[in-house]
């Protein structure tokens, strides 16, 4: 374990900006040491790798502990588990660098230069607060590009959020494959037990962000496992529940731009219907949820416009949603619901 004779320990570039890589570990002993070298064996040197071991009943906190003997720029944190929110939140709270990146345990960097590459885009452009750079999907046998949009410079608070709010344009919801400025993110909070957490810290970092870097530079392996909490069947009715909620929460935290009021419409429809198929079970966060969509239903002037963009169906369902009302037109909606699974059945 560890091996080779890559020898990271020595610190020559310690003139340049200290950067945090948070690393929350739990029973992923299989990927672990993958993860961790593809870390330390970085050409920027200036790091210090943060390990939140969160109550591994695995080998991965003695994979952890055999690492931090061998590099002292590693620091280890062992706590009892308590989801990996908790575990992110604990590596803020301990870090010391002048930007922050966050690694899952089962995933790794791409290249060697990853983090030199876009450190230097940073160093040369201290306004930048967030970087985002390419990230590639990978299993046992492919590696696919993910996130990989083209390389720009998103300045001004109204172009971030339309860039980013709906999670499938040029920035995306994923904590780990961006490097903040730690002043963007050290008294923000990811929130505990729900699995859309990071939808819910981006709504939030949303807000404050002006400048924002798309980077072509390097590359964020992600490990498509297909046993995680967010792909089991058995999660399937949580799933919708927590994807809901964070929706939501989002929805009501958007600034208030005229630029996106169609795209918010085409969200709030979105998360309406998914509410709407859901609606009668009796859950906390669906409660909140109700009671957030039906105070963000759209003024009548933006639905105007949404309608002359958006020549669908949901059109047609916004103009029977304005005419009948909300309520009324939930109703309907859920009737027809029920009719068309009576039907199949």
């Amino acid at each position: 374990m560890g091996g080779g004779d890559f020898s990271p320990c020595t610190n020559i570039f310690s003139d340049r900006p200290l950067l945090s890589i948070i690393v929350p570990v739990y029973n992923t002993e299989k990927f672990l040491e993958k993860c961790i070298k593809s870390i330390i064996e970085q050409t920027y040197n200036n790091i210090e790798l943060i390990l939140i071991d969160d109550g591994s009943t695995d080998q991965s906190g003695k994979i952890c502990e055999i690492y931090q003997q061998q590099d002292e720029r590693i620091k280890l944190l062992q706590i009892e588990n308590q989801g990996q929110a908790n575990a992110r939140n604990t590596g803020i709270a301990n870090s010391n660098g002048e930007y922050i990146t966050f690694i899952d345990s089962d995933d790794y960097i791409g290249t060697h230069t990853t983090i030199e590459d876009n450190m230097q885009i940073l160093i040369n452009n201290n306004e930048i607060e967030i970087l985002q750079y390419p990230t590639y999907l990978v299993n046992k046998h492919t590696k696919k590009k993910l996130y990989t949009p083209c390389e720009q410079f998103i300045q001004g608070n109204e172009a971030i959020t339309k860039c980013w709010f709906t999670g499938t344009d040029e920035i995306n919801y994923c904590i780990w494959n961006k490097i903040y400025k730690s002043s963007m993110i050290i008294d923000l909070t990811f929130p505990k037990k729900v699995i859309f957490e990071d939808i819910f810290f981006c709504s939030n970092l949303i807000k404050r962000t002006n400048n924002v870097y798309i980077s072509s530079q390097g590359s964020y392996c992600h490990y498509e496992n297909t046993q995680s909490i967010t792909r089991t069947e058995e999660n399937a009715q949580q799933l919708k529940i927590d994807s809901i909620y964070a929706k939501t929460y989002l929805l009501n935290n958007l600034p208030d731009y005229s630029s996106i009021e169609t795209k918010k419409i085409d969200y709030f429809l979105k998360i309406l219907r998914n509410y709407l198929e859901i609606y009668s079970i009796k859950n906390k966060k669906l409660q909140a949820s109700k009671t957030i969509i039906y105070s963000n239903v759209p003024k009548f002037r933006h639905c105007i416009d949404y309608m002359r963009i958006y020549k669908n169906k949901y059109s047609m369902q916004l103009v029977l949603m304005k005419i009948l009302g909300l309520h009324i037109y939930s109703l309907l909606y859920i009737t027809i619901l029920r009719s068309k699974k009576c039907v199949k059945s």
